[in-house]
């Protein structure tokens, strides 16, 4: 299985193993346990990015605190490693250092991601309550001219790459692309690249907006122009270092897959053939809306999809235990719209290893 684990870090190092995992206890009748909680503490954003539907999808709301520790509590006790914090915007919640330090206080790994436009004395608080991953959204802009809200941002991501001196973090950027900027990656990576201290950069394409969303031609031109010369920026910053060995290079291309037949697909947001496989994924996998409700996955509950269970009446466990079923993930083919429109190549390239494994090993020895 080559789903390249030396693009992920901490908890996404494991995938592969636990593929291998997945698919023996499928095949034996046995449940997945929870392994990652992904929790919308607030739909509530102090920006008003034109391409996400959070705040349209949804009324404002935020989690309660002790609501949110008492999951944590639930979440720990069902053997969860990582506990991931979004929005919304997540540092408009004033306590969350206290649930990232309740996370690493229990023994487990804490991540979040940030549009990083808050007081920049956060990023440290962030970083010493045990925060192991940090994405920081800061997408393509005119930085001379750029608005307040992104220079803001690459103030906090300037203290944020000056902690990494004394902090053992991870740090990545999130980098919206579409039609009308795809084309000023390269420089925008220069940028960063002489700028911050950060491992890599993850462009995310928009999809599903007709007009704004990159088309054939356009993902074509992004594999045989932005990329070289994305590679010859990479090489002039690391002498010696071949820049495809480099993370911040090979992240590049994983929005749009490998296989040129599928990039039709992908710049519609139809279906590429590597998420047409049942989430097997999910079932080791949950996520907490503002309304404390438990979803089965962030981008059904960004989508405005349908609760599995309500925490405020359920407990954790029992929700996954009657949501988080082989038959329910395996019902879902075709895929909902929305793993389509935001789901990861990765996770699709995990579903469908653990597929094939159930297929090719039918006397049980999956290895």
């Amino acid at each position: 299985m080559n789903m390249d684990p030396g693009l992920m870090s901490g908890y996404w190092r494991g995938m592969p193993a636990r593929a291998v995992e997945a698919a023996q206890l499928i095949y034996g009748g046995q449940s997945s346990s929870l392994r990652r909680m992904v929790v919308n503490v607030t739909t509530a954003c102090n920006l008003k990015c034109r391409y996400c539907d959070v705040t349209k999808k949804h009324k404002p709301e935020v989690i309660p605190k002790e609501k949110l520790l008492d999951i944590i509590w639930q979440a720990v006790e069902m053997g969860v490693e990582m506990v991931h914090f979004t929005g919304g915007e997540s540092t408009t919640i004033p306590w969350l250092e206290e649930a990232i330090a309740l996370v690493v206080a229990l023994g487990k790994e804490a991540t979040i991601v940030t549009n990083g436009v808050t007081d920049p004395k956060r990023a440290e608080s962030l970083v010493s309550a045990g925060v192991s991953k940090i994405n920081l959204s800061f997408d393509v802009v005119d930085r001379e001219g750029g608005s307040r809200a992104k220079r803001v941002a690459l103030t906090f991501a300037e203290a944020l790459s000056k902690l990494r001196r004394t902090h053992d973090f991870a740090f990545y950027i999130n980098c919206v692309i579409d039609k009308g900027n795809f084309r000023l990656l390269p420089e925008h990576l220069k940028f960063l690249l002489y700028h911050l201290d950060f491992n890599g950069i993850h462009p995310i394409p928009i999809r599903n907006h007709p007009g704004v969303c990159m088309e054939i031609d356009d993902v074509r031109e992004y594999f045989e122009v932005v990329l070289p010369a994305a590679r010859e920026i990479i090489r002039g910053r690391f002498p010696g270092e071949d820049p495809e060995t480099t993370e911040f290079y090979r992240l590049l291309p994983q929005p749009f897959g490998c296989n040129p037949e599928e990039w039709p697909l992908i710049a519609r947001g139809d279906f590429p053939d590597v998420l047409r496989y049942p989430c097997y994924l999910s079932l080791s996998e949950i996520a907490i809306g503002a309304d404390a409700k438990a979803y089965n996955c962030p981008l059904t509950y960004y989508d405005g999809g349908e609760a599995i269970g309500d925490t405020n009446t359920q407990a954790l466990a029992e929700i996954y235990r009657a949501g988080k079923t082989l038959e329910r993930i395996q019902s879902r083919i075709p895929l909902e719209s929305s793993c389509s429109t935001g789901c990861s190549i990765a996770f699709g390239k995990y579903n469908r290893s653990v597929y094939e494994m159930l297929q090719l090993q039918p006397s049980g020895s999956i290895h």
